[in-house]
């Protein structure tokens, strides 16, 4: 994806929601495991926890493995990321944001 598409997806997201977004990708995990999920971005919740946001462009989808994996989040089971900053995060919720090709 073109590095400009995703900041143009992390644009909107913070334009439709009124929040800052953390760039960078950074790599959640669940309980543990060895496998991660990337998200192109993370963005602090009223609550203290984060939402993971991914931008995808044009006709991408996302596989079933990160479909499963955000669906097994919630705020019973968060994941959990180290942002770019070095501070370790829950992520409670995940948003995907379309752009156009």
């Amino acid at each position: 994806m073109a590095e400009s598409a995703e900041e143009h997806g992390l644009l909107e997201y913070e334009s439709e929601f009124e929040v800052s977004v953390d760039r960078g990708q950074v790599v959640a995990h669940v309980n543990d495991l060895a496998n991660g999920r990337f998200f192109d971005g993370m963005a602090l919740k009223d609550d203290g926890t984060y939402e993971g946001v991914d931008v995808l462009y044009g006709d991408e989808e996302r596989s079933s493995t990160q479909v499963a994996f955000d669906e097994s989040i919630s705020v019973d089971s968060p994941a959990q990321a180290t942002l770019v900053s070095g501070e370790t995060v829950d992520i409670t919720s995940v948003v995907v944001v379309r752009v156009p090709a």
